[in-house]
């Protein structure tokens, strides 16, 4: 990757009121993310969706800001050996490109393929029962034979049940983030996720420092499904709504 390119792509995603789709948007208009911020204000503004609001940020201090952030964590990436993936790079997930919300960049540690040919999710309730510890393994366990790449959040209960079994049973397991890399939550977790970066890998949309904010979860919980071939509910409140395992061959 360009690291001028990788640059520009971060930068871009980096600024306020710039989210995934209004990204797409800009690139679909400019051809690079470069070419978006170059772009003159009376240019951005016949962009459809583009308000003077955004006009100002990516023409006034707002991108300058975005420029040091992204030189900081390119900077921060590369000594933590944490990969930085722009929507239209070939190591995007190819199944997470598929999803209408898709994000538009990706901050990854680990060494498990993201386009695994299997792939699986396994969630549910934080406030597991032994039940759904003894089904998850259980699953975990039948999904041998398949030796799909297991995704969860990292949180309590099922999440980090069926991390904790993938890691026993020598499958590969992501943990999706709801934070930065450099910020694992819960951190009761963080042996868990030590050994998750050597047998699979953490994944997130997040930039670097992010907190867990409570609207982090449910953005975090499209790219769990979106990663995966099928997502298994093992346990959930009555107003959950299960999901049956893939059908490989």
């Amino acid at each position: 990757m360009n690291d001028e390119l990788l640059f520009h792509e971060l930068a871009l995603t980096l600024l306020p009121g710039v989210g995934p789709q209004l990204t797409r948007q800009l690139m679909s208009y400019g051809g690079s993310a470069k070419n978006v911020l170059m772009m003159p204000p009376g240019k951005l503004r016949r962009i459809p969706g583009v308000g003077e609001v955004t006009v100002k940020n990516l023409t006034g201090l707002e991108r300058e800001t975005a420029f040091r952030k992204a030189e900081a964590d390119l900077k921060k990436a590369e000594k933590d050996g944490v990969e930085i993936i722009f929507y239209t790079s070939k190591r995007f997930p190819n199944r997470l490109k598929q999803i209408p919300d898709a994000p538009a960049i990706l901050y990854y540690q680990g060494t498990a393929d993201l386009n695994a040919p299997k792939t699986v999710a396994l969630v549910g309730t934080r406030k597991a029962t032994e039940y759904g510890r003894e089904q998850t393994e259980r699953i975990i366990k039948g999904l041998l034979p398949h030796r799909p790449l297991v995704v969860s959040g990292l949180a309590y209960g099922i999440d980090i049940m069926a991390h904790r079994a993938a890691l026993q049973e020598g499958l590969e397991t992501v943990g999706v983030m709801a934070t930065g890399l450099d910020r694992i939550y819960p951190h009761t977790h963080q042996k868990t996720a030590e050994k998750m970066r050597e047998q699979g890998g953490l994944l997130t949309e997040f930039p670097f420092g992010t907190p867990p904010d409570r609207y982090n979860f449910p953005a975090r919980n499209r790219i769990i499904a979106g990663l995966s071939d099928g997502t298994v509910v093992v346990e959930a409140a009555i107003k959950g709504a299960p999901s049956s395992p893939p059908s490989w061959p």
